[in-house]
């Protein structure tokens, strides 16, 4: 309980905030539809996707991204992607490659951010990414199903390749960046296990808060 008000007193005052930018709202409203569509893929399969699909090497051929895509092609606002992946080719084919090229947007953000009391603007990415951990809901090997009152994705910024590369992040590699100030000052947007968006401040990255976040029930 104390976790949970001190979480509600840090994120009230940044909503407004992280909303107010279109381009934020557009990365919020692609998140939603994400959360949807893993409700909808563990309607059907018992479980989340795969954090990474390999062949019998072990070679990395699909992310969870990829899995997900023929349950986000009807889905606002991905309607307007072009989302004619194969999964009988692996992500970095010709094919894949030029599918990602042509949707660099996809499963990420991008807005300008005004630096205070000066005019001018900077531009920040960040991607959407799972962690893995054995305590998160994206274990190595392994599938999980959705529970309650988790974080099952979050955005990370500043960090390279396009949504089709299956790479994401490990636990111990998200608390290095928040020891980096990588989310400061102005925090990132998370998905829960429930569906809802909500806007972390910078308050909220650190160790203690987000190992507990990140914990699968």
């Amino acid at each position: 309980m104390v976790i949970i008000t001190i979480l509600a007193a840090l994120l009230v005052p940044q909503v407004q905030q992280a909303g107010s930018n279109p381009r934020r709202q557009y990365f919020k409203n692609q998140m939603k539809a994400i959360g949807l569509a893993l409700h909808e893929y563990q309607n059907e399969h018992g479980c989340l996707p795969p954090a990474v699909v390999r062949d019998e090497q072990g070679n990395p051929l699909h992310s969870w991204r990829a899995i997900l895509l023929p349950y986000l092609k009807t889905k606002r606002p991905f309607e307007q992607y072009q989302l004619d992946y194969r999964f009988d080719e692996p992500w970095s084919s010709p094919h894949n490659q030029r599918v990602a090229d042509k949707n660099p947007k996809l499963f990420r953000g991008d807005w300008k951010i005004s630096k205070n009391n000066s005019p001018t603007e900077e531009r920040r990415n960040s991607k959407l990414v799972a962690v893995i951990d054995n305590s998160s809901y994206w274990p190595e090997n392994q599938t999980r199903q959705i529970g309650k009152n988790r974080i099952v994705l979050i955005e990370v910024p500043e960090l390279p390749g396009l949504w089709n590369e299956p790479t994401d992040i490990s636990l111990d590699e998200l608390i290095n960046l928040t020891r980096t100030d990588r989310f400061a000052p102005h925090g990132a947007f998370a998905l829960y296990d429930d569906g809802r968006v909500r806007w972390l401040t910078t308050g909220v990255f650190n160790p203690g808060y987000m190992d507990h976040l990140l914990q699968a029930p």
